[in-house]
């Protein structure tokens, strides 16, 4: 994970759980992909999607 990751993380979330979250999905989401370290593009880019995904899931009930 690179210093750009971890500060972002840090500075957006400060609850354990979350930050565990967050780093689990930018894991899968890389190994998905073939990739060896994980930038703030990346965690973004899980956040996003995972907000997406929740909000469809919200839209359809």
């Amino acid at each position: 994970m690179t210093d750009c990751a971890i500060k972002y993380i840090y500075s957006n979330y400060n609850r354990f759980r979350q930050i565990v979250k967050v780093i689990n999905k930018a894991e899968t989401v890389a190994k998905a992909n073939g990739l060896s370290s994980i930038d703030e593009i990346l965690i973004k880019e899980a956040i996003s999607d995972e907000t997406e995904n929740s909000q469809a899931d919200k839209d359809s009930e």
